[in-house]
């Protein structure tokens, strides 16, 4: 986010360049449930971030490279992008928003924990193209309302014994917020996501399964003091799962031996809830949040996701900060008999993270996982020690 607003009708515009670099220690890499197969990487990150603004607008991006080889295991080199796109205009009583973004992960060298974390154990690429407008308008000082959208479309490497399907989502939601108080506020909200999926073969176009949730919730924020701030939100949910099948039997090379189309449609209903408390110390802060949501997932259905997550920042010095986080995830299938995709997901530990100079900071970091697939009562356990060093650059400006 930018930090300065230039003055009226002139643009500031910025540029900040960073690379880091570093090795890590995995000792299951392959999130195996039997034999394990320990991995030692190194990785080259170059990243960029930019941005220029105006009084009532502004535009900020970045693109970030990462590429990985393994000493041991070849077959897991990977070389991932990010990059992204945002902007935001303001008027006296509205604001523009839209963000959007491409990318591609690799699953298991991901350290990004979603509804795909453990789910295929071999390693395959996913490719994420995201857009998510938004509108808001201010009624009075004290109301404000607020709608926005999601597209999100998911591909994936293909690989007969992988079990990923690609997907695609739609999602809407519109929120209205009343300040009750300067420390109260309400809100209410109601949203609709659209998901569907499709078999990865090559040649495959059409979307073979879909499913529609509604939410309706209702929350509130206070602020019960300077440091302390809790929000809580809940509501239900309701999911309606309707899969397509074109053919009867298919063979293992993507020709329709049988063609036949059928349907099968159930409901599921739920609730939906997040609540996030955060404390400032002095030198520290803890951030608290627990949730259940409904998720796309590749696994061909929607998950309801059950986490917590806890993180604790505490300035040691001037240039030595130590991060403590904890997280647990808890995903089932929703509105579908494909029960290979739930799963149980834990993982925390410490990060150290030192600022040699002004430019340079050195980061290590000690991760615990424990995976488990309630279906068959498979366990993984994982430890991953990283080191990574970072020259980030003065930031560019220029005023116009």
């Amino acid at each position: 986010m930018l930090a300065l607003i230039a003055p009226a009708h002139a643009a500031e515009w910025w540029m900040q360049p960073a690379v880091r670099a570093g090795a890590e220690y995995n000792d299951n890499i392959r999130f195996a449930t039997g034999t394990t197969e320990k991995a030692t990487g190194y990785f080259v990150s170059p990243d960029i971030g930019f941005g220029v603004a105006e009084e009532n607008w502004r535009v900020t991006g970045g693109a970030n490279l990462k590429s990985v080889r393994y000493s041991s295991v070849d077959d897991l080199d990977a070389d991932d992008y990010r990059a992204s796109l945002n902007g935001r205009y303001n008027t006296q009583r509205n604001a523009w928003t839209v963000d959007g973004s491409s990318a591609k992960q690799s699953l298991l060298a991901s350290d990004v924990v979603d509804a795909d974390t453990g789910l295929s154990r071999q390693d395959r690429d996913r490719r994420t193209k995201a857009l998510r407008p938004a509108w808001s308008w201010a009624a009075d000082e004290r109301t404000q309302l607020r709608t926005d959208y999601g597209y999100t479309d998911v591909r994936y490497d293909y690989d007969a014994a992988a079990d990923l399907f690609d997907y695609r989502q739609n999602s809407g939601a519109i929120t209205l917020l009343r300040d009750i108080t300067p420390r109260w506020q309400i809100s209410a909200s109601f949203g609709y996501a659209d998901f569907q999926t499709r078999n990865p073969t090559p040649g495959t176009t059409d979307y073979t399964a879909r499913s529609e949730t509604t939410t309706a919730q209702v929350g509130f924020t206070h602020m019960l003091s300077e440091t302390l701030r809790i929000g809580l939100t809940g509501g239900s949910r309701r999911t309606k799962f309707d899969q397509v099948v074109r053919c009867a039997v298919r063979l293992p090379s993507g020709v329709c031996l049988f063609p036949g189309f059928s349907t099968r449609s159930e409901t599921d209903s739920g609730s939906v809830y997040s609540l996030d408390v955060s404390q400032d110390f002095p030198r520290s802060r803890i951030v608290f949040r627990m949730a259940r949501s409904v998720e796309p997932s590749g696994g061909g259905s929607q998950v309801e996701s059950d986490s917590a997550t806890v993180t604790v920042d505490h300035r040691l010095s001037e240039r030595l900060q130590l991060t403590l986080s904890g997280q647990g995830y808890r995903h089932r299938t929703v509105g579908g008999d494909t029960t290979l995709v739930d799963r149980d997901y834990y993982s925390g530990g410490p990060r150290i993270s030192w600022m040699l100079t002004e430019h340079w900071t050195l980061d290590s970091a000690y991760r615990y996982t424990h995976l488990k697939y309630p279906g068959g009562g498979a366990e993984a356990n994982q430890n991953i020690v990283s080191m990574t060093l970072t020259y980030r650059w003065s930031r560019w400006t220029i005023s116009r």
